[in-house]
Formats: structure tokens, C-alpha cells, sequence
């Protein structure tokens, strides 16, 4: 496939603000239809190219053979900027024979659902890990699973950081045969015992059934199938899609990268990999990485139109390889600063943040920000984010599924003004509230209770406007606790069609009586009115902000900026550990947040010891 340099101006005007272009390294991206992996830096707008190469394949179809694409991510956003960017373009992508959605929808799709169906007649529920342990607990009831219902509530027992058989099982998993519990060294049972197989038969008796699988067992399934299948499902995918493209591809866990080498030839599929490979930290803390090896013909996007060139020769320094980055704004004649304290004055950083964000006038010239502080670990016994400012709080616990925790994690997405995430707060809600009051889909087909298949019913609801009613949230007069409350129990009986939402009594459990601060969490009010957001580096990957601030954590006796302080003197570590690794990619990714402003907060402890690689940096002392 030829583009011609006349086509990439129009998707230019499509794409970019007034006046910008695509630069040679962009354009060579974009007319590049082979099998490659295309490496992107912070800041270098592989969204945007990716969009311009879906939107120059989209006016050349039919393509032959009527073949479609295959565009897959990570998140669902990438259908919302395909909609948004492309307009009325978009029509032509997200139809038939193309596929547009997550990677995970994708499997679900063309994988797990159609090999689970030959395997039970009931409706397949993909549940989380505490409904699923509920359903586990009931079957353990039974006479003929005595010894795993006796190994749960002897664990409970011994162990007391588990509150309930509920809380064990969640934690259940097998390893090799054996079974083992998070939190727990030594394994629970051995391969061959009763327990482990009572364990693998309800397992296998709730699929079979009940229907009923958790997330993480749709990832045994996929093997299974693939081991079946493979060929069958690469031949028909392979005739169906003549491109594929990944994007975050650094994100795929090791079966999702097998899944996508397994499902598509190619000799018959173009497939195209987009990411960075330093910018692989998942979701949280504890996520075990799986390390993307780039392939010879990797095609390099160094060029970043984020950050001016102090930062980007920072960031050169952790970065896999050394590859270079150029700032195509140049300097912004921002250095890199360094807040050093100690135990004493570490309470004052926030504060001294935000003098430097008035010192270079960022409030005035940028009032909505965002100016955002962040760290790696919130939940240790080391130097944590807690520890700068006392009032941050760990939302993780919210994140459980009660009603609570869907109205924390809605309110704190209103004050983003993550629409998106909203709407898919709720869709996750409703879908709980389907599993347990037994709500079916109206035409029997599909999954009933996942994220994705639940959408289909909303938008068939014939006497509600779905997209409105998300929109009506957003227009609230205030973002209270109370007023979220009350929208949500009208909104899951409206669509729905019920009088009451039927549920279990944990589910409406609340942590306190007072509710109204939820407004303002983990959002630190400066006195000139400054507004700093406080939150980890894995929820802010992605994310581009005015200024931010990094915060020095620790764990493991060490800090993520001692670990990495070797890379920055272009020293090597002699026992590199997974645990430096991931410091290394945390701090990469919390350094390239900023357009203008990087501040890092250090110890002095770390500071002394390593002051000779700051030589370059503006030091702030407030020791």
C-alpha cells in the first residue's frame, strides 16, 4: 500500500491543530504497511499517527478480498478518539469486517467464549474474584467437598489476615499442580490431594453448570483452546483482517503476546506493534511484568512534542538502550528541579511544588493545570505517599465492590472529568446487580455479565437515553456523596426495570457516616489556591500534565531513586533485580508526565550520596 505525501496534508488538517505537522519520522510511520514494531517515546503522538494510518487505510476500502482491520488496545478509549478524531470515517472502521476494541474483548471474542461454549449449554459469566469466591463457598457446602471447605476454614483460622472463607478463596490459585494462597509462603496442598482435586472439580462443575468463570480463568481457557483450535482460528482471522495493530503493546501480558503470534499469520496479516518498552508498568504496584523484546526492524519514534530537551535528556539516561529523544520544542529553559528534605521538613515539598509553579507563572498561563504529585508506592512500610502529605488516602479499598466503592470511584472521576470512566463504572455496576438478581439478556445471546456485552442492552433500552442520563451526572449541581447515591439507585432501577436493587448486605456496607470530604480527596489545596492531585505513577501513566512533582517511596530497605541513581552516573548495577527494573520504569514514566515542570522530591540521605548526578539540575534545599 503507496501514500502519497498529498494524502497525509489532508489527514494532517483531520488530525493536528492549525499550522502542525507531521515531521519525516512521523510520516515514515505512517506510510509503513509491513510487519514491524514501532517504538514511541513519551510525548511523540502514536495515537495520533496510528489514527492517521487507520484513516488513509479507511478511504482505500473495500480492501481486497474484503478484508478488514484489526485495531486493539488496551482500554476502550481508542474507540472514543477513533469516533471523535475521524468523525464520519469512523463509521467505516467500526463495522463489519473490521474489529475495533480491547485485546481482551478481542479474545474473549474469537477465543474463550466460542471453545467455553461447546463445553456447557448455560449462559458463560465472567465474574470478578469475590463474587466467584461466594458461588465457590456455597458449592464447598456440600458433603462431597469436605476437605477443601476444611483446608478453607483451617487456613481462616491459622492465618488472620483474612477477614472470611470468601477473603481465603479469593486468594486461592494453582501453581504447577499445587495450591498456593497470596500471602501465604508455603503451599497449601499438594497436586494429587482431595482438596486440590474438590478444588479443581467446582471449578469445573460451575462452568458446566452454572456458566460461572473468573477473569483470570479466562486465561486457562485461551490456552486450552489455542492448543485445539489454533490453526482453525489462524487460517479464518488470518483471511479475514489484513491488518492488525497493537497498541501499548508493552502492556500485552506473555499469554496476550502468544494469543496474537498464535491467531494471526504473517504471511497473510500485517501485523504492527506500538508502544514503548520502558513504559510497561500495568495497573498497580504488586503486577508482575512481562518484558517485550524488540525485534531488529524496529522502527524508532525518538522525536517528542511533550517536553523541552532538559527533561528528554534526562529520560535518555533510563531508558532501554539509551535511545535518543529529541524535543521538537526545543529548551523551555525549565530545569529539572530537586526538592531535598528531610524527616523534619518533608511536610513543606507540596508547598515548595507549588512556589516553583508560581515561579515560572504555570498557574496563570495554564489555571486548569493539571499540576499533579506522584509516587510509586502508597501502601508500604517504608516512606510512602502518606508520608508527604497525612490526609492522602488509599482508595484501593473503595475499589472493592460495594456501592461505596462505586460512588468514591465516580466522584473522583467527575472531578477529572473522565467521562469515559464513568460510563464504565456503571456498566461494571450493573452488571454485578445482573449476576445477583439473576437479570438475563433480552435476546439470549452472548455473555449477560461482562463490561462489554452488558452495552448491547443499555443502548436497546428503548425508553431511556443512556448517553444523556451519563451527561446528567456530569451537569450535577455538586459532586456529593448523597446527591451520587441517589442518581445511582434511580439510574440501576430505570434501566434495569425494577423496584429495588436486591443485593447482599456487604455490598451496601459504608467505611463512615461522613461522606462529604470524598469531594476533595487526595487533592492538596494550596494556600494561593494551587490545587495539586496526589496519586501513584501507575494511574497516571498516559497522562500529561503542566508540572509534576515525583515523590521519593521505598520499599524493601531501598527507594525507587536509589535504585535507579546507578543509570543516571551511566553506571551499570551489578545485581540488577526485578525490583530495580520496575523503580526504573516508574520513575520513566513519572519523569515524562510534564510538559513544563519536573520536580522530584529526594531525601537528603539519597541526595548526599548522590549529589554529583544533579549537577545539571536546580536544587532546592529545605534541610
Amino acid at each position: 500500500m503507496e501514500i502519497q505525501n498529498e494524502e497525509i496534508i489532508e489527514v494532517e488538517k483531520l488530525l493536528l491543530p492549525e499550522f502542525c505537522h507531521f515531521n519525516e519520522e512521523a510520516r515514515r510511520v505512517i506510510k509503513c504497511f509491513e510487519n514491524t514494531e514501532i517504538l514511541a517515546c513519551p510525548g511523540s503522538g502514536k495515537t495520533t499517527i496510528l489514527l492517521a494510518k487507520i484513516k488513509l487505510i479507511s478511504d482505500r476500502m473495500p480492501l481486497k478480498k474484503g478484508k478488514g482491520i484489526c485495531i486493539l488496545s488496551h482500554t476502550n478509549v481508542a474507540v472514543d478518539e477513533i469516533k471523535n478524531k475521524l468523525g464520519f470515517n469512523a463509521n467505516k472502521i467500526l463495522e463489519y469486517p473490521n474489529f475495533v476494541g480491547t485485546i481482551q474483548s478481542f479474545i474473549d471474542r474469537y477465543v474463550v467464549f466460542p471453545y467455553l461454549c461447546g463445553k456447557t449449554k448455560v449462559r458463560i459469566q465472567v465474574t470478578d474474584d469475590k463474587c466467584f469466591a461466594e458461588v465457590f463457598w456455597n458449592e464447598c457446602q456440600k458433603g462431597k467437598n469436605r476437605q477443601i471447605k476444611f483446608l478453607i476454614e483451617k487456613g481462616c483460622e491459622i492465618h488472620q489476615q483474612f477477614d472470611s472463607p470468601i477473603d481465603f478463596i479469593k486468594k486461592m490459585y494453582l501453581a504447577n499442580g499445587d495450591l498456593y494462597v497470596q500471602g501465604i509462603n508455603a503451599k497449601k496442598a499438594g497436586k494429587g490431594t482431595a482438596s486440590v482435586k474438590q478444588y479443581n472439580q467446582i471449578i469445573k462443575d460451575l462452568l458446566i453448570d452454572k456458566g460461572v468463570i473468573r477473569y483470570k480463568d479466562a486465561y486457562t481457557y485461551t490456552e486450552e483452546a489455542l492448543k485445539e483450535y489454533g490453526e482453525v482460528w489462524n487460517s479464518l482471522l488470518s483471511e479475514r483482517f489484513q491488518f492488525v495493530f497493537i497498541d501499548e503493546y508493552q502492556d500485552c501480558s506473555e499469554l496476550q503476546r502468544m494469543v496474537i503470534d498464535k491467531l494471526f499469520n504473517n504471511k497473510k496479516t500485517i501485523v504492527q506493534k506500538i508502544g514503548d518498552v520502558d513504559q510497561a508498568i500495568y495497573n498497580n504496584e504488586n503486577s508482575k511484568e512481562s518484558t517485550w523484546i524488540l525485534s531488529d526492524n524496529k522502527i524508532s519514534l525518538s522525536g517528542t512534542n511533550r517536553y523541552g530537551q532538559e527533561i528528554a535528556d534526562v529520560l535518555i539516561k533510563l531508558r532501554t538502550g539509551n535511545e535518543p529523544i529529541l524535543a521538537f520544542r526545543g529548551k523551555r529553559n525549565i530545569l529539572p528541579t530537586l526538592i531535598v528534605f528531610n524527616d523534619s521538613t518533608r511536610h513543606q515539598v507540596i508547598d515548595k511544588f507549588i512556589d516553583e509553579i508560581k515561579a515560572y507563572n504555570l498557574h496563570e498561563k495554564f489555571p486548569e493545570g493539571p499540576f499533579k504529585a506522584v509516587g510509586m508506592y502508597k501502601n508500604v512500610t517504608g516512606l510512602k505517599l502518606k508520608n508527604y502529605w497525612e490526609n492522602f488516602q488509599d482508595l484501593e479499598a473503595s475499589r472493592a465492590l460495594t456501592f461505596e466503592g462505586y460512588i468514591i470511584n465516580i466522584i473522583q472521576e467527575l472531578r477529572k472529568g473522565n467521562i469515559y470512566k464513568i460510563e464504565k463504572i456503571i456498566r461494571k455496576l450493573l452488571c454485578q446487580v445482573c449476576y445477583y438478581m439473576n437479570i438475563v439478556s433480552n435476546d439470549g445471546e452472548g455473555p449477560a455479565f461482562t463490561v462489554s456485552s452488558i452495552k448491547k442492552e443499555i443502548d436497546d433500552h428503548e425508553e431511556l437515553d443512556y448517553r444523556s442520563k451519563i451527561l446528567e451526572i456530569v451537569h450535577l449541581d455538586n459532586y456529593k456523596y448523597e446527591t451520587i447515591y441517589r442518581y445511582l439507585i434511580d439510574m440501576v432501577n430505570s434501566i434495569l426495570d425494577i423496584d429495588q436493587i436486591e443485593m447482599p448486605e456487604s455490598f451496601w456496607q459504608e467505611s463512615s457516616n461522613d461522606k462529604e470530604p470524598l469531594n476533595q480527596v487526595n487533592i492538596y489545596q494550596g494556600c494561593s489556591g494551587i490545587q495539586v492531585d496526589l496519586d501513584t505513577v501507575y494511574k497516571v501513566k498516559g497522562e500529561t500534565h503542566i508540572a509534576t512533582l515525583y515523590l521519593e517511596t521505598e520499599k524493601n530497605r531501598g527507594s525507587d531513586l536509589k535504585r535507579i541513581m546507578p543509570l543516571l552516573e551511566n553506571k551499570k548495577v551489578k545485581k540488577w533485580s526485578e525490583l530495580h527494573e520496575k523503580s526504573r520504569k516508574c520513575v520513566y514514566v513519572g519523569w515524562s508526565r510534564p510538559s513544563h515542570l519536573l520536580c522530584v522530591a529526594i531525601q537528603e540521605s539519597t541526595y548526599i550520596k548522590y549529589e554529583k548526578v544533579f549537577k545539571d539540575w536546580k536544587v532546592i534545599p529545605l534541610v
